[in-house]
């Protein structure tokens, strides 16, 4: 691989390239600034895609548990601990923070890390990783992988809290790692992550309709099961 190089004003967070409502002042520049500075130093810093088998094994597959597929999985295990409905919140949470990712990534537009510093980020080609397109703000395997480990820890004992957020933060990571995304789409998917489920978690204490559904939904699942 070639020796990695800070190309600069190619991040989309520099000022040259900041969203217009950034351009307006010059702490909106300087923020710019600041974010572009962090990110690069951060990405060239976590990426060594491709400097080692082994970490790349490891990285891909945390970096799958991202998947909206996979990450839906998490469900059964809650289900199966009596957490029921925590695990109706946990599918809904994961499909919800999936559609509001995609309608942030259409409305912000960023490049990704390779798009924009071409030839100084190191990717793979495994699974279509190095083709992986689309927006890169914010991050949908962060956002999916940090609502599932929200969701587990407020159901679970503290030992499977730690494990929970311990493998969202690796995922988080994994793709930093990769060179699919910028340190803070990470940041942003995790964060809007946490907070979409938190408030699922709530909704159900504090609105009737919605523990009512999840209730019924439950009652519905626990019949075909039966049935079958």
């Amino acid at each position: 691989m070639p020796p990695k190089q800070v190309v600069k004003g190619s991040n989309p967070f520099a000022p040259a390239k900041s969203p217009r409502f950034w351009k307006n002042t010059i702490h909106g520049q300087a923020l710019a600034l600041l974010l572009s500075q962090f990110d690069e130093e951060v990405l060239h810093l976590l990426n060594h895609a491709g400097e080692s088998l082994l970490a790349d094994a490891v990285f891909v597959a945390f970096t799958l548990l991202g998947m909206l597929t996979v990450s839906l999985m998490a469900a059964p295990f809650l289900w199966a601990k009596g957490k029921r409905e925590p695990a109706i919140d946990l599918v809904l949470s994961v499909i919800i923070v999936s559609v509001l990712i995609g309608l942030v990534k259409l409305a912000v537009d960023r490049d990704r890390p390779f798009e924009s510093l071409d030839g100084a980020v190191q990717t793979i080609s495994f699974y279509g990783l190095a083709e992986t397109s689309g927006s890169s703000f914010p991050s949908g395997h962060a956002a999916r992988i940090f609502t599932v480990a929200t969701i587990i820890s407020l159901n679970v004992r503290f030992p499977v809290r730690i494990v929970a957020f311990a493998i969202a933060v690796v995922v988080a990571l994994s793709r930093v790692f990769l060179g699919l995304h910028w340190p803070t789409d990470v940041m942003a998917g995790a964060l809007l992550g946490i907070l979409v489920a938190f408030a699922m978690a709530r909704l159900g204490t504090f609105w009737r309709p919605y523990s009512a559904f999840r209730h019924r939904v439950v009652a519905l699942l626990g019949r075909i099961r039966m049935a079958r």
